[in-house]
């Protein structure tokens, strides 16, 4: 006999396994997916939240509209053989056979049930995402404030506290007044001593800033004092001087860049002085001289 003489339908096994899946199995690589958002990023955007929630939405939805799409065939079918037999059992005075129970009613009322805990899920994920959005902007409204009174404050404040590589951070991380923010990273890694560090500084802010003359001169001005002073490369140090002359020449930086390049000169003239006396001299291996030079491309590579 068919499955319609029965007065309710329940959905098989294969039907329900796939509800089943498609809604807590999606449910669980969900979870997955935000664990792994909030671990890359502390927070998960609106976007990405949208986006889980509506491929698994999408996916759950694909596979309860086929399972109807079936279900309501088999109805039809069974209906029709109903019909028949119905007319058949009525000709011949037996008893009446028992209409079949509508299958799609139940197999929603299925899907609407295992769909309830995820779909409270996903709009929880939602909310949460729109919340920290709104929190992240009032952070970035006040932030902004902050910055307009005192500008870099909260890097100051991290520099003070002895957090160096924090307010290193913080610098790179503001969006406005990035030049006058590098600047104080190189000069406070300075202070600091980690003149490697802030001569890749001076090298960003001149390749960043080829078109802010006098921007580009300070930068390069302060990378060749750190060449010259600490790293004992005088030549270097002339060739940066020389290129502040010629292409920032207007510039304070460039009666500086004389200044430097007269001691320079003196500099040698006693050397020179010094090795016709007879004095010893031991010039600096090749590897001393250009350990401060980046591999990337960059001003004093001649660009």
């Amino acid at each position: 006999m068919l499955g319609y003489r029965v007065l309710a339908y329940y959905p098989s096994s294969a039907e329900f396994a796939l509800l089943l899946l498609s809604s807590y199995g999606l449910f669980a690589a969900s979870w997955w997916l935000f664990q792994k958002v909030s671990v890359a990023r502390a927070t998960v955007p609106i976007w990405t939240a949208a986006l889980i929630a509506f491929l698994a939405f999408s996916t759950f939805l694909a596979v309860t509209v086929t399972l109807w799409q079936t279900a309501d065939e088999q109805w039809v079918a069974a209906m029709a053989e109903y019909d028949v037999e119905h007319k058949a059992a009525a000709a011949a005075g037996e008893a009446l056979p028992t209409k079949p129970a509508p299958r799609t009613l139940m197999l929603m009322l299925y899907a609407a049930g295992l769909w309830f805990i995820p779909a409270i899920y996903y709009a929880r994920q939602l909310v949460l995402a729109f919340s920290t959005r709104a929190v992240q902007s009032i952070a970035a409204i006040e932030q902004t404030e902050d910055e307009i009174g005192a500008p870099f404050r909260q890097a100051r404040e991290l520099a003070i506290h002895g957090d160096i590589d924090g307010a290193i951070e913080r610098y790179r991380g503001y969006t406005e007044r990035t030049k006058e923010a590098r600047f104080e990273a190189a000069q406070l890694l300075e202070t600091e001593g980690r003149y490697r560090e802030a001569l890749d500084f001076y090298i960003e802010i001149g390749d960043r800033h080829r078109d802010d003359i006098r921007a580009w001169g300070e930068a390069m001005f302060r990378r060749a004092k750190l060449i010259d002073s600490v790293f004992g490369d005088n030549d270097g140090a002339r060739m940066l001087y020389e290129r502040i002359l010629d292409r920032a020449s207007h510039t304070e930086f460039a009666t500086l860049a004389s200044t430097q390049l007269s001691r320079v000169h003196t500099n040698q003239d006693q050397l020179l002085e010094k090795l016709d006396a007879g004095f010893q001299y031991d010039a600096p291996k090749a590897e001393e001289i250009i350990r401060h030079i980046p591999p990337a491309s960059g001003e004093f590579q001649g660009t």
